[in-house]
């Protein structure tokens, strides 16, 4: 159940995150949610990586993150790279935010400053807000992999209907 309910709420976050940033990365779409923006994606991606770190520690405990074993199938190996790279993704944002000098602090969920962990000049806060959005984008593909291949593997098999990887009781 825990498992269950964690992949569903890190899905939630990594698609909100995706579809609210992405188009503005790209000047496809305005920014959503206008002056509060930053701080909803600050706080998404924050939670996020708090919830990845506890997917990845509790693969570990129970012997389901296999990269730390000596065997790897397809399905294993995609799902540990994506829980890798949205970790990824998500300390790299975090650690590209800049507390603005003459703006206001964006706080976690309004309750927490965020602090900026690493002061970045000009040239390296744009780098890593580069890096961030290939990961972002990486992380986008391998999503749309991760789901059709659930998708596949349970029409293929007919152990299980789609209906019960959404809601398996």
């Amino acid at each position: 159940m825990l498992t269950w309910l964690l992949h569903w709420v890190s899905a939630i976050l990594a698609l909100f995150l995706l579809l609210t940033s992405l188009g503005s990365a790209f000047a496809l779409l305005p920014r959503p949610f206008g002056s509060i923006w930053m701080e909803l994606h600050l706080s998404t991606g924050t939670l996020l990586l708090i919830i990845t770190a506890l997917r990845i520690a509790l693969g570990t405990v129970h012997g389901q993150f296999a990269i730390l074993h000596g065997w790897i199938t397809r399905s294993v190996a995609l799902r540990n790279f994506l829980l890798i790279l949205a970790f990824a993704t998500a300390i790299v944002g975090l650690l590209l935010y800049q507390k603005p000098p003459l703006g206001k602090v964006s706080y976690f969920f309004v309750i927490v400053p965020m602090p900026t962990l690493i002061r970045l000049d000009h040239d390296w806060h744009n780098f890593a807000i580069g890096f961030h959005t290939g990961l972002a984008c990486l992380l986008l593909v391998l999503i749309i992999l991760h789901a059709a291949a659930g998708i596949k593997q349970k029409t293929v098999t007919g152990k299980v209907r789609l209906s019960e990887m959404i809601w398996p009781w």
